[in-house]
């Protein structure tokens, strides 16, 4: 289950417009709504959600948004199996122009899974900076990502030498720009991992 929370903070009624795409940039129709995009009206001081619930198919993308001023949101992951309780995760949204993203990773007991997305309209070429807790650099991976494409992975599968170790791993968009998602799990536990871009 995936939503996306967006509240208007401001005295004045606002509209925006979600769009839905798929990991490689393509329109993605969302079940729950029947379209690709939806228009959101938002009264002063008023709240809503757009939520994918947990059905059919897994289905993997992302939503884009333009906020307007005053409105302010996060997303929300949920994680069902049968017999435990629902765990979940909440995210705030990124921006879409940053070209240098930090995030600190805990692979000690933990696995980190991250997200990685091009929001620009240009190739980014990302570089990722993997260091450890005493700030050594033990690795450098890179890859490229087209314009509106999404890139999901576990960090040990990217950069084995992280098993263990806790550390930081700086992205850096060459050109483009990036958008960095972390997630960290243990067994059924699941929660966010914050990022700080510029």
């Amino acid at each position: 289950y995936s939503a996306v929370f967006l509240t208007n903070a401001s005295d004045a009624a606002v509209s925006l417009q979600a769009n839905f795409l798929a990991d490689d940039g393509s329109p993605l129709v969302l079940a729950s709504i029947g379209s690709t995009s939806k228009t959101i009206s938002l009264g002063p001081r008023s709240t809503t959600i757009i939520e994918a619930p947990n059905v059919g198919f897994l289905i993997e993308g992302y939503v884009s948004l333009t906020l307007p001023p005053g409105v302010v949101g996060y997303g929300l992951f949920r994680v069902s199996n049968p017999g435990t309780p629902d765990q979940e995760a909440d995210v705030p949204l990124s921006n879409n122009t940053s070209t240098d993203v930090t995030l600190i990773w805990d692979n000690t007991q933990y696995v980190t899974g991250i997200a990685v997305l091009n929001p620009s309209t240009v190739v980014a070429t990302v570089s990722i900076l993997v260091r450890d807790g005493s700030g050594d650099l033990i690795g450098t991976p890179s890859f490229s990502l087209a314009p509106g494409t999404k890139k999901a992975f576990l960090l040990t599968d990217l950069l084995s030498a992280v098993r263990g170790l806790r550390g930081s791993a700086e992205f850096i968009a060459s050109s483009g720009s990036v958008a960095v998602l972390g997630l960290r799990a243990n067994g059924n536990a699941l929660t966010s991992i914050p990022t700080s871009g510029r």
